[in-house]
């Protein structure tokens, strides 16, 4: 485990969410470019707006995205392996930010609100602020969002990392992200 200062993340969370500015050059500018869309979209940094896909939904978007569960499925295992013992959770979106595959059990860390990667909730921006797997899908690049970094409070015990996949034509088909206790992180689970 790695001992982490997240308290200037933390006090420029508490001020943009208050409507002041912050200091860019103490948070990434994903981060900061993310939060600017999250409050232009009326995201409430207070709130959890969890969508869920209806079972038919969810079935549909399964059976269309077959291939890609398959494909990404031996990938998430063996990243699953080198995790699961600091009960990180690993998960495949699909374009929209909707979960069509987790690996983990999600009970084990419901304190720390991983107890929401469930089959068939949605991550984009729109519907849980600023994420690893929201925000990979606009900034269209891997990348890691750490504690207060997340825009809605209660994603704030979560640390994630994700990376866009993309189709031959050079569109995102889906997301590979990894989630845990941000208590928990280490140089080795965040460098898979």
């Amino acid at each position: 485990m790695v001992a982490h200062d997240f308290s200037p993340t933390r006090e420029a969370w508490n001020l943009y969410t208050q409507g002041k500015e912050v200091d860019p050059r103490k948070i990434p500018n994903h981060v900061i470019s993310s939060w600017q869309r999250c409050r232009k979209l009326k995201v409430d940094p207070y709130c959890d707006q969890q969508l869920y896909s209806s079972s038919t939904e969810l079935d549909q978007r399964l059976d269309e995205l077959d291939e890609l569960i398959n494909i990404a499925l031996p990938i998430m295992e063996s990243i699953y392996e080198f995790v699961h013992q600091s009960n990180f959770q690993v998960a495949l979106s699909d374009a929209h930010g909707c979960l069509i595959k987790v690996l983990g059990n999600c009970g084990t860390l419901s304190e720390s609100r991983t107890d929401q990667l469930y089959l068939g909730a949605n991550w984009s921006e729109l519907h849980k602020g600023t994420n690893a797997i929201g925000t990979c899908l606009i900034e269209k690049k891997a990348l890691q969002i750490h504690a207060w970094e997340h825009f809605c409070a209660t994603n704030h015990a979560l640390t994630c990392s994700a990376a866009p996949i993309f189709d031959p034509d050079g569109n995102i088909v889906g997301v590979l992200d990894m989630t845990g206790d941000y208590r928990y992180i280490n140089h080795y689970t965040m460098g898979i």
